[in-house]
Formats: structure tokens, sequence, C-alpha cells
């Protein structure tokens, strides 16, 4: 029997699991229960051949499982919602891609400032 691969990541009030070629997410709403979203992921190095190279490959499926994993996140969080709030409107739009895309910057740029910059800088300036 071949290897089997999948993977996953815990979601609000869920879970999201990814095999190679597809995704589903199982949310429980406030009143028990339970929705689950299936989509079909197509691997980008089938589209652009360029993305097989090494160290592109890693980067690529890196961003790939980011913005999956946003999504999911993103679609866990308005399922898990409860009844109230969406009825009294407090509930927030979904975020455009260019929102996201915003977020995972700004996040990357504090991830690379907070865990490389500060301490290389702090280091320095110690000795």
């Amino acid at each position: 029997m071949g290897k089997i691969n999948v993977g996953g990541q815990a979601v609000i009030e869920g879970v999201m699991m990814r095999a190679p070629r597809s995704v589903a997410i199982a949310v429980r709403r406030p009143n028990g229960e339970i929705v689950v979203k299936r989509e079909l992921v197509i691997p980008l190095s089938e589209k652009f051949p360029a993305v097989k190279l090494p160290i592109v490959r890693g980067a690529v499926a890196l961003f790939q499982s980011l913005i999956i994993g946003i999504k999911a996140l993103n679609f866990s969080a308005n399922e898990a919602m409860s009844e109230e709030e969406k009825e009294s409107g407090e509930t927030s739009e979904e975020l455009s891609s260019w929102a996201m895309a915003g977020t995972m910057v700004i996040a990357f740029g504090f991830g690379i400032g907070l865990f490389f910059l500060l301490p290389l800088y702090a280091t320095k300036w110690m000795t």
C-alpha cells in the first residue's frame, strides 16, 4: 500500500485536513451542527513548471499553505460565530485577496523584525 500524504491544522471550533489535491474543513456551529467544506487544490507546480525548482518549490509551497490556512481560519470563524452575532449584524465581511496579502506581508515583516533583525542588532550593540 502506498504512502498517504495528509496533514492538517486546527481551526476555530474545528479542523482542516489537507491532502495533495484537496482540502476539507469541518467546523462545529454554536447549535452543534457540523459544517464540512471540501475544495479541490491544484498544485502550482502543475500549472507552472518553473515552480518545480528546488528553492522556488519550497517558497511557493509555504505561501500556498499559508493562503489555504488563512482561508480555512476565515471560514471557520464565520461558521463558528454565534447566531446572535449574525442576526444583530455584528458580522465582519470576508477579507479580500488584497487584505489577506497585506496581512501576510505585515505579519512577515513583524516576524523578520522581531526574530531576525532585533536579535542581530541587539547582539551587535552588546559587543
